[in-house]
């Protein structure tokens, strides 16, 4: 941190921030770093010290955690005539201080500077000692949910998993494991950013835990951190967390970054094996970054087929793992039963592929 503060000034309707900017311009004293106007922006951004009211609307206790588990510091202002909720909405919010709306300029400055000399040695260091990992599908009906069921189940023998339905579009792990809805990703969200307390935000299925996806996907988009932040949370709970992510259309390359390893799945059969080469350049960018394995879904069995398919995939994607999982009857009794496939060639497959990823879950 440099001598001199650097603040940042989260909208408000309030005429607080306008006051303290035109004053840090009159007489120095610190710098403002800019204005927020979402909760993405105050994560991303490079400054100190955050200011930001009680009435704004992407304060919660989950951004102000975060923020100070990155090393900023967070000033919460409140009016006084709004009564003594408005104070108390701040500190429960776990805002490093709080200063009133209608501070002078110097009090802003005086209290920004305290705080920023206070802080060197007060930032939080998060603890994250889980692994997670991603399971995407090329494209939809690839059978990415049944592979990332597969292998959570296959990890949970060993370690302590959590699997989670991220899928924006068609949430489909509570239905293919028979699981009520409720507690969900939202419960969990609300949980870790908001603060409320759930009895439950994970369900229990043997030694596995589940967050079942959305009750009403389409109706509600959530935002990248608050996602990511439910992830870190699963993941300082657990050795590993296994998240059903879907089609790829639906992410783009930088939340898929989060993941400690992806495991990308497309079907068995030309156009399946086409839809994956065609995107040959985008996995190949993301595996420098993220353990990247390639599933291949109800493979044939005859293996001139399944020659045809690996030969083709190695000479796109030659460089990175690459598991065969056959087409296996059982898969359909279990989806009916809503159980894991424990037994047949699909599990032994999606085994062996747990030991490809069993690095980034061990390491």
């Amino acid at each position: 941190m440099g001598q001199v503060v650097e603040l940042a000034l989260a909208a408000s309707a309030r005429d607080w921030p306008d006051r303290l900017h035109r004053h840090v311009l009159d007489h120095g004293g610190a710098r403002i770093a800019g204005r927020v106007l979402t909760a993405t922006q105050a994560l991303e951004g490079t400054y100190d010290i955050l200011l930001i009211d009680d009435v704004c609307s992407f304060l919660s206790p989950g951004l102000v955690t975060r923020l100070r588990c990155s090393g900023k510091q967070v000033l919460g202002v409140f009016d006084r005539d709004d009564g003594p909720d408005a104070k108390r909405r701040l500190l429960e919010c776990g805002v490093g201080d709080v200063i009133e709306a209608d501070a002078t300029g110097d009090e802003f400055l005086a209290q920004s500077t305290a705080m920023a000399q206070a802080s060197v040695s007060a930032a939080i260091t998060p603890s994250r000692p889980g692994r997670t990992i991603g399971v995407i599908g090329v494209s939809a009906g690839v059978g990415a949910t049944e592979v990332a069921v597969g292998l959570a189940w296959s990890l949970s023998r060993a370690v302590e998993a959590v699997l989670v339905d991220l899928d924006p579009v068609a949430p489909s792990v509570a239905q293919r494991l028979d699981v009520p809805l409720h507690p969900n990703l939202l419960t969990l969200i609300d949980t870790v950013v908001n603060g409320y307390s759930h009895e439950q935000v994970e369900i229990a299925l043997d030694r596995l835990r589940v967050v079942p996806g959305l009750a009403q996907p389409g109706q509600q988009t959530l935002p990248p951190h608050e996602i990511e932040m439910a992830l870190e949370t699963l993941a300082s709970r657990n050795r590993v967390v296994v998240a059903d992510l879907g089609e790829a259309s639906s992410w783009g390359d930088g939340p898929l970054g989060w993941f400690d390893s992806l495991v990308l799945v497309a079907t068995g059969d030309p156009v399946g094996v086409t839809r994956l080469v065609r995107q040959a350049q985008r996995w190949s960018s993301l595996a420098e970054s993220v353990s990247l394995v390639v599933v291949v879904n109800r493979c044939p069995r005859r293996r001139f087929h399944r020659g045809e398919l690996t030969d083709e995939i190695e000479g796109a994607l030659g460089h990175l793992p690459l598991t065969v999982v056959p087409h296996d009857d059982r898969v359909m009794v279990g989806s009916w039963d809503g159980v894991p496939v424990t037994r047949g060639r699909f599990a032994a497959a999606v085994g062996r592929m747990a030991g490809l990823v069993a690095s980034a879950v061990t390491a």
